[in-house]
């Protein structure tokens, strides 16, 4: 199967909902409760985890979606985020940030994170901008070292929790993407996920995700 049917298996599967749930409630809760998944914070609170047919079909979405990122797909999220969650322009759905808006924003709040290769900061990150793109280029460039990775420190920021939520899930799969490919661990120093306004600097909502590579822990 390929990443493009996968996608379409996975779209299908959620048009399934429309006459059972609400479709871009559902999306949100099936990415919030994939994410507590991996890491144990932040748990959903939700009937649909109490719904049989929404576990059974979370269960196979998790798996074509995470097929699609563990083959190299940078973004797979933002397809079903773009097409399931788009709402008024009053809310803080998902809404894919164009790239040189982000690298302008960089350049205000970081001006040296553009020119330092070992760190990256990425406002209004979305589900995964350009930095998954980043990260390969930087992993790839430095295979030749034990730990192509341990050097590189990354701060994402974005308003939406939903899409720091995704945000995490792809650059989990992508860092085993890497790993398969590149056989060397993948491990940043460290990794910094922060729901925030990042015009005001105001935290707006509970996600924040900080890992540590273990070389690194006190």
């Amino acid at each position: 199967m390929t990443n493009k049917d996968r996608i379409n298996e996975a779209c299908k599967i959620i048009e399934g909902w429309r006459y059972k749930f609400e479709i871009p409630d559902a999306v949100k809760v099936f990415i919030a409760h994939w994410a507590y998944q991996h890491v144990g914070v932040f748990p959903v609170e939700s009937n649909l985890l109490k719904d049989e047919r929404f576990m059974k079909d979370s269960a196979q979405l998790s798996e074509l979606l995470s097929a699609n990122m563990l083959n190299g797909e940078n973004d797979t999220l933002a397809t079903i985020l773009t097409q399931f969650c788009q709402s008024d322009s009053k809310s803080r759905d998902y809404y894919p940030t164009p790239e040189g808006v982000s690298k302008i924003l960089s350049g205000i709040m970081f001006p040296d994170a553009l020119h330092t290769p070992n760190s990256i900061y990425e406002p209004c990150v979305g589900t995964a901008g350009i930095i998954m793109d980043n990260i390969e280029k930087i992993y790839m460039n430095n295979l030749h070292l034990d730990e192509p990775l341990k050097d590189l420190s990354v701060v994402v920021e974005d308003i939406s929790a939903i899409s720091l939520q995704s945000f995490f899930i792809q650059l989990m799969y992508k860092l085993n993407y890497l790993e398969d490919v590149g056989k060397k661990p993948s491990a940043p120093k460290s990794v910094g996920i922060y729901q925030i306004d990042v015009l005001s600097r105001e935290r707006v909502g509970k996600i924040q995700y900080e890992l540590l590579n273990p070389r690194y822990a006190a």
